[in-house]
């Protein structure tokens, strides 16, 4: 969690904060909050005037946000549409096609490039190979307002060398976007929305394909680290005042691949509606303090959900809550988010009921007087797994459609399934590089009767003794204790427009890739750089 630094650093490292929002934007060095945006470099402050102008009621130009179409380009006055316009990109966002402004429309994009090895995909278990891969995007989108209406539209296109992989292996679950790139493009998002006031209350109602985005992305995000990026079909409104807001929605999810896979998904539908809200107060000597509350509840009808227990229809429920935010002036700052799954599933031989959970807790300390501005945390995620196969009750969670590399690394090998880990964390920022560290000493099984997930929705290892053919489950004997892990990245941000990140990772394989193979266990060194260029 990045919690707005520009609340409370002195003047003196105001800049440096900018920068930290978009590093973690982009690299995801924590947990970020949901509308955090990758911020431009801040202004050089002004000298002091006498009787200087109030400052605009909302900037422009406006940083480049995660969702697009999340960003507001209508000018502070259309008599001079493109005041403060730092390049050719900035005037394009407000190209006026009337005389009063009342009709106008934006256009944008992004281009972005991505090389990615890993020593190991199965940590010496069978079907062993050291993929590299190379990938490469492209987004462009046009944003057309005709007064309290506006209508976005967004393309993809997207190509990468595992095409190859994929050729061979087949298809995996599509819900990461992960299975093949888009040969032709395909439509991201394509909306229409309207826009009014009632009762002093801002509302809004939109249908059409839209990405969704909600909380720190643990259950219901964009997936930026993917090829195609996770969007929606269907519906939804908001309404808000001040520092409250409600949204729900109700879609069918789709990973926009045409030539290959057709990825959407008519079984499935997902549906739910969250509320924030956000307690802001003044700090004697300047700043704020601000902590932030979404309750939300979500359901999720699908058939043939794939578990160790079983492969099944379900209707899913989740329950949750997140808060996070400043604890009093002591420098400190706090997330945690709480879980609840339940609901029903059916087989072809039984029904069931669903019975999951998941939380999580971190807690930071920024030293905003010391060089480089370095913060220490400590995070801990527990995520329910099922402790009997043979039972009507499933336990193991679901974190639905999440920002999955975010949590527990870029190679995204292990997903919030049946899983616990706790993180040591460092940050800091050096003029306008960003770099993180993240070291997990704990990464066990919550139960030891039910497999390591990864982030593609499969079972990447099932709990049995490979040993003895893998037929006969062994349970208790299998350790819990999946391995350590130790990450390093450093993001660089030399304009608004161009960001650069690169990390390592090492990954030491526990005790239970020993009880379920044959072959001596194998750690994974990664590699990752990224560039993109916004506008």
């Amino acid at each position: 969690m990045i919690i707005d630094p520009m609340s409370f650093l002195p003047s003196r490292v105001t800049r440096r904060a900018v920068y930290l929002a978009g590093a973690a934007l982009l690299c995801g060095a924590t947990s970020v909050p949901a509308q955090t945006s990758t911020a431009e470099p801040a202004a050089e402050p002004a000298a002091p005037q006498e009787q200087a102008a109030p400052a605009p009621a909302r900037p422009w130009p406006v940083p480049y946000a995660e969702r697009r179409f999340d960003e507001n380009w209508e000018p502070i006055d259309w008599a001079n549409p493109h005041a403060g316009a730092r390049d050719v990109f900035d005037k394009i966002k407000a190209v006026r096609l009337n005389d009063s402004g009342s009709v106008w429309v934006s256009f944008g994009g992004s281009l972005r490039g991505r090389l990615a090895y890993q020593s190991t995909v199965t940590y010496g278990g069978p079907f062993e190979f050291e993929p590299t891969m190379w990938t490469g995007r492209v987004r462009a989108h046009a944003d057309l307002h005709v007064q309290k209406f506006r209508v976005f539209g967004e393309y993809i296109y997207s190509h990468s060398s595992i095409e190859a992989l994929v050729d061979t292996f087949g298809a995996p679950s599509p819900r990461l976007g992960f299975d093949a790139p888009n040969a032709n493009g395909d439509i991201l998002n394509l909306f229409g929305e309207y826009q009014t006031e009632l009762a002093g209350w801002q509302t809004g109602v939109w249908g059409g394909r839209r990405e969704l985005l909600m909380g720190n992305q643990r259950i219901i995000s964009p997936g930026n680290w993917l090829l195609n990026r996770h969007t929606f079909d269907g519906g939804g409104g908001w309404i808000s005042k001040g520092a409250h807001r409600v949204e729900a929605f109700a879609t069918r999810p789709r990973v926009p691949i045409p030539d290959r896979f057709t990825r959407r998904d008519d079984e499935t539908t997902l549906s739910g509606v969250f509320y924030t809200t956000a307690i802001v107060r003044n700090r004697p000597g300047g700043g704020q303090q601000r902590i932030s509350f979404e309750p939300y509840l979500l359901n999720i009808r699908r058939d043939d959900t794939l578990f160790v227990q079983h492969i099944a229809d379900e209707n899913r429920y989740t329950m949750g809550m997140l808060t996070q935010g400043d604890v009093g002036s002591t420098g400190f700052d706090f997330e945690a988010e709480g879980m609840y799954q339940y609901g029903r599933y059916e087989t072809p031989f039984h029904r069931g009921i669903i019975n999951a959970y998941a939380w999580t807790g971190r807690l930071g300390y920024r030293f905003v007087t010391a060089p480089l501005l370095p913060r220490v945390s400590v995070s801990l995620d527990y995520a329910s797994g099922d402790s009997d196969p043979d039972d009507d009750s499933l336990g193991t969670f679901d974190p639905l459609y999440p920002l999955a590399w975010n949590f527990y690394g870029f190679h995204a090998a292990f997903d919030r399934k049946n899983f616990v880990a706790g993180g040591l964390h460092l940050e800091g920022l050096w003029r306008r590089v960003y770099f993180r560290s993240t070291y997990f000493p704990v990464m066990w099984r919550a139960q030891l009767n039910d497999g390591v997930y990864n982030s593609f929705n499969e079972i990447a290892r099932r709990p049995d003794f490979q040993s003895r053919g893998g037929d006969v489950p062994d349970l208790p004997w299998a350790s819990r204790i999946i391995g350590q892990q130790i990450d390093v990245g450093v993001f660089w941000q030399p304009t608004h427009h161009l960001q650069f990140y690169g990390t390592y990772l090492h990954f030491f394989a526990g005790q239970f890739f020993t009880d379920t193979q044959t072959a001596p266990r194998a750690d994974m060194n990664g590699v990752m750089l990224l560039t993109q260029f916004s506008f």
